[in-house]
C-alpha cells in the first residue's frame, strides 16, 4: 500500500520565524522544543531545516532516539558514533554496518577507545565539532526524544544526560 497524502503543516509560521531568529544569533544557549506526543515537533524541525538550513553554512547532526533502544553507555556510543569507513581497510569493510544516522564518524581505534571507556565521548564530540567550525560551518545538533538518555551512566557514576547538558552549555 502506497500512501500519497502527507500530513498537513498548518499554522506554524510563528514557530518557524522564532527558529529562524534563534539560529541567526550566536550559539549561546540550548533550545528545547517540547510539547505533547505527536504534536508536530519533529515535523516542525524538518520543515525548518528544509526551508532555512539547506545552505552550506550549517552541518546538521540529527539523532532520532525514537527509533533506538538505548539502555546503557554502549548503546549511546553505538548511536552517536560510527566508524569512518572512507579510511578503512578491506577487512574493516567486511565488518561494516550501515546506520541511517548523521553521526560523528571516527576511526576504528577511537571508537574502540570510546567503547572501552578509555576516552571521554564529550572530548571526542568537541574535537569533531571544532573540525566542522574550522570548515566554516555552524554545527546544529538535534536530539529527538532526548529523554531516552535518562538513567544512563558513564563509568557507573556520571549521569549521561547531565554530562551532555554540561557539554552543550557554553
Amino acid at each position: 500500500m502506497q500512501r500519497t497524502k502527507k500530513a498537513e503543516f498548518i499554522n506554524r509560521l510563528s514557530e518557524l520565524k522564532y527558529l529562524n531568529d534563534w539560529i541567526s544569533k550566536d550559539p549561546e544557549h540550548i533550545l528545547f522544543i517540547y510539547g505533547p506526543k505527536s504534536s508536530g515537533k519533529t515535523t516542525l524541525l524538518h520543515k525548518f531545516i528544509e526551508n532555512h538550513l539547506t545552505n552550506k553554512l550549517f552541518n546538521i547532526k540529527h539523532f532520532n532516539l525514537r527509533k533506538m533502544l538505548i539502555v546503557n553507555y554502549s548503546d549511546f556510543i553505538q548511536t552517536f558514533f560510527e566508524i569512518d569507513y572512507s579510511k578503512a581497510t578491506s577487512s574493516d569493510i567486511k565488518q561494516k554496518r550501515e546506520y541511517n544516522l548523521k553521526v560523528f564518524k571516527l576511526s576504528k581505534e577511537v571508537k574502540q577507545s570510546l567503547e572501552n571507556k578509555t576516552l571521554d565521548p564529550f572530548v571526542v564530540m568537541e574535537k569533531e565539532l571544532l573540525k566542522i567550525v574550522k570548515k566554516g560551518k555552524q554545527p546544529v545538533i538535534i536530539i529527538d526524544e532526548l529523554q531516552a538518555l535518562e538513567d544512563i551512566y558513564i563509568n557507573g557514576q556520571r549521569d549521561l544526560l547531565k554530562e551532555l547538558f554540561n557539554f552543550l552549555l557554553p
